[in-house]
């Protein structure tokens, strides 16, 4: 698991690179869900519900919910990047676990 610390240094250090990979990474999915052809109905009506819950998307403010930030100190998930293999890693942010350790150490 990663301190706030660690993820703040990395997010501030890697800023651009996150955001241009998880920007690729988002057009890539909603474009090979334009290109999914489905014979079945049932997969044609969930592909649709798929595309109107993916174009309400708006890029930036879906990206930010990955930043740690004054607004969003502790975000359900968090994204770092990885030097080794030049992509973003999607992590959970386990609040309870950091506040138990926290607590720990304070003994």
């Amino acid at each position: 698991m990663h301190t706030t610390e660690e993820i703040k240094n990395n997010q501030k250090e890697f800023f651009d690179e996150i955001v241009s990979f998880l920007k690729k990474d988002l057009k890539e999915a909603k474009q090979e869900l334009v290109n999914l052809k489905p014979k079945s109905e049932d997969i044609l009506k969930l592909k649709e519900q798929l595309q109107k819950k993916v174009s309400k998307f708006k890029l930036i403010p879906e990206i930010d919910k990955y930043f740690i930030s004054k607004k969003n100190p502790e975000p359900k998930y968090y994204a770092m990047w990885d030097e080794e293999s030049k992509e973003v890693q999607i992590f959970k942010f386990n609040n309870e676990k950091r506040k138990k350790e926290y607590k720990d150490s304070a003994n």
